[in-house]
């Protein structure tokens, strides 16, 4: 809902530290807020807990690209590898 009609964004990195194992069947809560915004870059802050403690915390980072450029260095990529 952020980005411009023909825009996309694809992930560029997700760094996860594990903290805390969560039994089987306990409800987990993910937070992910705005950490950064750089021109087309975005990144993530990301944490989740279980009821009991912190059990991971990171961060994700995406691009916003424009669709049909995306596309169109796949399809010659596509065809570099003789696969179009």
């Amino acid at each position: 809902q952020h980005l411009d009609v023909g825009e996309d964004s694809v992930g560029t990195r997700v760094e996860l530290a594990h903290i805390a194992a969560t039994l089987l069947g306990m409800r987990v809560e993910l937070t992910v807020s705005i950490a950064e915004v750089q021109g087309r870059a975005v990144t993530f802050d990301v944490s989740g807990s279980d009821s009991v403690e912190p059990i991971c915390r990171g961060r994700h980072s995406r691009f916003v690209v424009d669709v049909q450029k995306t596309q169109a260095r796949l399809a010659a990529k596509a065809v570099k590898a003789g696969l179009a």
